[in-house]
């Protein structure tokens, strides 16, 4: 395989991995990373609904105090000063307070006076038998002579909601003891919603406890967990909304309606954008940096080793130790080609030597007066000189054509011959007969 193509592929391989790592380490690690931040902000956000709803029990409190701990309210209830509501409680009086209904009952819990108000219309309305009872069942009757407390929260009357306050009547001292109840509320009627909902700038969700839209696994864990500790409950409902919600209790403690809040993904989609453009940046980066890798590479290394390569093949093909390659750059490839001609003058000086050798040896033994000829083991003529050939009275190349058993007096002793030189090493004087003149035979091994 090409080097070229082998740095391709391992280009290729790193870019593989770097994908890899990507989807199966960085991706998720986003994802969890941004889905954490999604539900803190839902959670915030449903905390933030929660905290209005107080502030509007804790205000609506603060407003049942100061009318039921007032000596004008306590004479009303005892029957003492009758036109303490007429006198007070004005169209103005519940816009101001923002309150649709107050309700006075007796220290027996019996219900004294009640009266509702239209916000939306701005007129005196009918307080429906509905809310009468939601009122008189927060009534506590029996209280100890020394219970000065009250308390607030939300109650339902048939198909509505209302933040209730519920005060014992007291003396303007707030001392005891209590002779009746106050119970003021302002209904949740839908603009209602839409007023807190733009004070939080939120959309306000009133659920029931077994609406199939919430997680009934999530409403029952909040329904069963203590509301302190519990954080609200988020579920993803699309790629677009993300719905957080908490179980409202009412009043008394009982598990009421599912309050929730329905939000874009932001976070979500950032972090869905943002590992795009990590993977559209990383691949890029692998693209620009391994394309920019490659051509390094081509140009420093693959196309010098190319040329270095292709020049020791011309050589080696025409066998010219004299030739050259070009020796570029003072790095590991220049060094080599160095190497590689520093070889070919050592081989250029072996080779001359051997030539210059081989011309002595050809000289010495062709001006030999004594006849030569050199065979191989087995016996196959390789060359003899001019003295043999005049000795011989053959031609050259019919000795050539001979073998070294024809040329012994006694073909038998080839034999013994190859065994002489096989003990001793070298023989002298071993006779020799041609076809026409009898020559001795010199051996060497």
């Amino acid at each position: 395989m090409r080097l070229r193509t082998q740095g391709v592929l391992g280009i290729g391989a790193m870019a593989a991995v770097a994908v890899v790592l990507l989807f199966a380490v960085v991706f998720p690690h986003l994802q969890r990373s941004f889905s954490g931040i999604e539900r803190a902000d839902v959670r915030r956000n449903v905390e933030r609904v929660g905290n209005a709803l107080a502030t509007e029990l804790s205000t609506l409190e603060t407003v049942s105090h100061a009318w039921a701990s007032w000596d004008d309210t306590v004479g009303f209830v005892l029957g003492r000063e009758p036109q303490h509501v007429d006198e007070n409680l004005f169209p103005e009086t519940f816009t101001s307070l923002h309150i649709d209904f107050t309700a006075f009952f007796d220290s027996s819990g019996r219900l004294i006076h009640a009266q509702g108000f239209d916000l939306v219309e701005g007129s005196p309305a009918a307080v429906p038998e509905a809310e009468l009872a939601g009122a008189d069942s927060v009534v506590v009757r029996d209280r100890a002579t020394d219970d000065t407390s009250s308390r607030a929260g939300v109650l339902a009357f048939s198909d509505e909601l209302a933040l209730v306050a519920v005060h014992p009547i007291l003396s303007s001292l707030h001392e005891p003891p209590a002779c009746g109840t106050l119970v003021i509320g302002r209904t949740l009627t839908a603009s209602e919603v839409e007023r807190l909902a733009s004070q939080v700038r939120l959309p306000i969700l009133f659920r029931s406890l077994n609406d199939p839209r919430d997680d009934p696994d999530a409403v029952a864990a909040l329904i069963r967990g203590d509301p302190r500790t519990l954080e609200p409950a988020v579920v993803p409902l699309s790629e677009e909304t993300v719905a957080g919600f908490t179980v409202l209790r009412d009043i008394l403690g009982a598990p009421l309606v599912v309050l929730g809040v329905e939000l874009p993904r932001d976070a979500y989609r950032t972090g869905l954008a943002a590992s795009r453009y990590l993977t559209a940046a990383l691949l890029s980066a692998v693209a620009v940096l391994g394309g920019g890798f490659l051509y390094f590479l081509d140009a420093r290394v693959l196309s010098r080793t190319a040329r270095l390569s292709r020049n020791v093949a011309r050589i080696a093909h025409a066998q010219d130790s004299s030739a050259r390659v070009a020796a570029e750059g003072k790095d590991e490839l220049g060094g080599l080609a160095a190497n590689i001609n520093g070889m070919l003058s050592s081989i250029e000086e072996s080779r001359g030597a051997l030539e210059r050798s081989e011309r002595r040896y050809h000289s010495l033994f062709e001006s030999s007066r004594d006849p030569i000829y050199i065979t191989t083991e087995d016996g196959r003529s390789v060359d003899a000189n001019s003295a043999l050939v005049g000795l011989s009275g053959y031609a050259k190349d019919e000795l050539m054509a001979m073998t070294a058993g024809e040329l012994h007096a006694r073909p038998q002793d080839r034999e013994a011959f190859r065994a002489a030189i096989a003990e001793k090493r070298f023989v002298t004087s071993y006779p020799r007969l041609s076809g026409k003149r009898t020559v001795r035979s010199f051996g060497a091994r």
